[in-house]
């Protein structure tokens, strides 16, 4: 745990430098920022049409800064005082994990192969050096208490607690509202254990049909019917899932959100998609050498046909993904640079395929259509989205024993290089705008 502890105190530290060097707030953090505020003055019923998410994540705010407040840590309006609770999320996230990668009955439902008791505490800082989760954590952003809650919902249900997992799962959503795939995701992982159904095929037999209708609606399981149903209800009321903004966030159909996710696999956990290379190697995979080909196909495919270049990912020079645009000239149709994300999508589907060696086969299925339904919609590419796939990825792939420890500790090296580096750049590295303020 020790390793953990003080990923926890770098983070603290990482908000402490982030308020001083940028006291106000930043990027998206106005609006999240100013909703939280309104709250705060007792304003429930006004809210920032700019904004496309559930008030989830500002009423939690509002409890955390009154007691803050109270505490003597500061005002209740101030903009550190609302940025620590991400790292107070990011310290629970950290806690949830080690639960998850040490517990017998989470083993039980992710893997094919008897549970091995053993701490891992490797598996936390693997996940929680993650750039674009450590990064986050100094921001008053939706991100680290979405993921917490999904963390905390799988745990839940591996348990087999009996309300909790609803009342978590309707926190969830009023944090972020594509968290009802996620949602869903975690109740049919356990229901399908709770089943016996392993295999894809075993989904067209009646006896496994039969057996999971009947752990869906005859068992505590049925909640999650409850809030699909009550998510479905409400989405049809307001007219689609988006709240506020809907003209720049309308769903299309953008299936390259699929590459740029197994390009950022292979980027950011590329040992892990080396020990998919040689597993393919070592047991001469012809059937999964093809699938990686036909992938291949399908990401040219995509990025020739259906890649989108949203106006948001043009307009603002503090994202990393204005760069990748701007580099790779990702709006011009002409541009073969497009096409470099290939190669790194195909090594991600390798290290996917690896995540899931030793799994039962019907939780890959299971995944890749809940991170189809959460990301192919879309039309931004934005990489905070990616959080949750990746970090049930790489768990699945730790408590399945599908990634070696020296592959963790080696991703946890280059996470923390990344971090160093990209801290250091966004605190220290200032640029001058046209109008001569120092940004």
């Amino acid at each position: 745990m020790l390793i953990n502890n003080l990923l926890v105190l770098t983070s603290a530290i990482w908000l402490g430098l982030m308020n001083k060097e940028v006291a106000e707030p930043y990027m998206d953090e106005p609006f999240h920022v100013g909703q939280t505020r309104s709250y705060l003055a007792g304003n429930w019923s006004q809210w920032d049409e700019k904004i496309t998410t559930p008030p989830g994540l500002y009423i939690v705010g509002v409890g955390w800064a009154r007691l803050c407040e109270a505490a003597g840590f500061g005002e209740s309006r101030d903009v550190p005082v609302l940025r620590a609770l991400n790292t107070v999320f990011y310290a629970l996230t950290a806690i949830t994990i080690s639960r998850l990668a040490n517990s017998e009955k989470v083993a039980k439902v992710l893997t094919k192969k008897k549970p091995i008791a053993a701490q891992q505490p490797h598996v936390a800082a693997q996940i929680l050096t993650f750039p674009f989760l450590f990064f986050y954590s100094a921001f008053y952003y939706t991100d680290l208490a979405s993921i917490f809650s999904i963390l905390v919902l799988m745990l839940q249900l591996c348990h087999n607690h009996a309300l909790l997992p609803l009342v978590t799962s309707i926190w969830a959503v009023s944090l972020r509202q594509t968290n009802i795939v996620w949602v869903a995701l975690c109740y049919c992982t356990v229901i399908l254990h709770d089943a016996g159904v392993e295999d894809v095929l075993q989904l067209f037999q009646i006896d496994k049909v039969a057996s999971l209708f009947k752990k869906i609606f005859f068992t505590r399981r049925v909640g999650v019917v409850a809030v699909v149903l009550g998510f479905a209800s409400a989405a049809y009321v307001n007219g689609g899932i988006v709240l506020g903004d809907k003209s720049n966030h309308e769903a299309v159909f953008h299936p390259t959100q699929m590459v740029y996710l197994t390009a950022l696999v292979a980027v950011f956990f590329p040992f892990l998609c080396f020990e998919g290379v040689v597993g393919i190697v070592k047991h001469r995979s012809a059937g999964k050498l093809f699938f990686v080909v036909c992938w291949g196909v399908a990401s040219y495919v995509c990025l020739k046909w259906f890649c989108i270049t949203h106006p948001f990912t043009l307009a603002d020079n503090r994202h990393f993904t204005f760069y990748i645009w701007k580099r790779l000239q990702m709006q011009n149709e002409e541009s073969l640079l497009r096409f470099l994300f290939i190669v790194p999508s195909c090594g991600g589907v390798l290290g996917v395929l690896q995540a899931f060696a030793n799994t039962p086969k019907v939780l890959l299925l299971t995944l890749f259509l809940a991170t189809c339904a959460s990301l192919v919609p879309s039309p931004l590419f934005e990489p905070r989205y990616y959080l949750t796939p990746i970090v049930l990825l790489i768990l699945v792939a730790s408590v399945s024993r599908s990634i070696s420890f020296p592959s963790s500790m080696l991703h946890i090296a280059l996470h923390t290089f990344i971090n160093v580096a990209t801290v250091s750049l966004f605190l220290f590295k200032t640029f001058t705008a046209p109008d001569g303020t120092v940004g």
